[in-house]
């Protein structure tokens, strides 16, 4: 059995820095009084995050999320020895009212959901898992910020595909691909990705 420390709001410098002191004190001191076990065995991270600047897409005022950030999160919290997980992923798009989402803006939360996905990637060997929270937009908790892989009609967006293969949105470095590049993988995207998910 692992022991989860499940918490929000990591990619914040200061937070993030504060569980990792909290979590290596209680780890050693746990380690001491019994024979070098550990008490966390995972961080948890609670990703829900936001595509646009702050107060946009709910009442908090987060955001908006750097792929960076949550590089150095992952990369901090592996360095206590403990894995991590990605708890409740989801991504605003940050529209406050029931309008929908333009092209434009789903084109950035695809291309996001391909940086934090080649991340996660990069560093499977101290992921345990990656949960998105929910299935469609309509359905979650913060459904006016679209911030899930599938529309309402259960048709996959962009961002779905994103997930599928962040190669075809993302270059090796992280940058994003060009508009021309990522519209010729959606004219067939399922030629792309490795036939054994189909």
């Amino acid at each position: 059995m692992l022991l989860y420390y499940n918490d929000y709001n990591e990619d914040n410098a200061g937070k993030r820095n504060a569980i990792y002191f909290m979590v290596r004190e209680m780890n050693e001191r746990f380690a001491r009084e019994n024979n070098g076990r550990r008490l966390i065995d995972v961080i948890g991270m609670q990703a829900h995050y936001h595509l646009e600047g702050p107060g946009v897409g709910g009442a908090f005022g987060w955001g908006p999320i750097l792929p960076s950030d949550v590089r150095a999160t992952i990369e901090r919290f592996a360095s206590l020895g403990v894995y991590v997980s990605i708890t409740e992923l989801d991504l605003t798009i940050g529209n406050t009212d029931t309008s929908p989402i333009t092209p434009s803006q789903e084109r950035r939360q695809a291309i996001v959901y391909a940086q934090l996905f080649n991340i996660f990637r990069e560093n499977a060997d101290v992921i345990r898992r990656v949960s998105i929270w929910g299935i469609d937009d309509p359905a979650s908790w913060r459904a006016r910020g679209s911030p899930l892989l599938w529309d309402g009609d259960l048709n996959p967006k962009e961002a779905f595909w994103a997930v599928a293969n962040p190669d075809a949105f993302i270059y090796p470095d992280g940058q994003p691909r060009s508009n021309d590049e990522i519209d010729a993988f959606l004219r067939n995207p399922r030629d792309f990705i490795d036939a054994r998910y189909w």
